[in-house]
């Protein structure tokens, strides 16, 4: 009987130890930085402005009828 305390004692050590692992690690990736990004409209652009935005870092994100929409990170 004791010995099946012992194995009992292990185990439930053993998932409290990891489960700590488990939090610290969550903990550790909550704290990171989420990218910021900003953002700009171009109305009407043609081929060569979206052409010069995209080589100075800016992302086509949607376009509607009259309008792009472009982000790029900070």
């Amino acid at each position: 009987m004791t010995k099946a305390f012992r194995q009992v004692g292990l185990v439930v050590l053993v998932i409290l130890a990891t489960s700590g692992v488990w939090q610290a690690a969550a903990q550790v990736e909550a704290k990171k930085e989420r990218p910021r990004y900003e953002y700009t409209v171009a109305s009407n652009p043609s081929n060569s402005a979206m052409s010069k935005l995209g080589e100075d870092g800016w992302e086509l994100v949607a376009v509607d009828a009259n309008f792009a929409y472009f982000k790029r990170q900070k």
